[in-house]
């Protein structure tokens, strides 16, 4: 499946959706915005849409803490 980045295809469409998602950030705050993104997401990939993996997790490194307590 290509999940290269498509062409911007209507740009007034993508500017509503964005000021949407600025209104429910503003009135309902970042939990409402995860709620409604998630569902988005499995919506999608229930009618064949995939989505591009990103692999931004919280991270701390340990490493430099190991190395300083020997």
């Amino acid at each position: 499946m290509d999940i290269t980045p498509q062409a911007e295809a209507d740009p007034s469409e993508t500017t509503g959706w964005i000021e949407f998602f600025d209104v429910v950030i503003r009135d309902e705050g970042a939990g409402r915005v995860r709620l409604i993104l998630t569902r988005l997401v499995e919506y999608s990939y229930c009618h064949g849409v995939v989505a591009p993996f990103t692999a931004n997790t919280p991270y701390v490194n340990i490493i430099p803490f190991f190395l300083g307590s020997s």
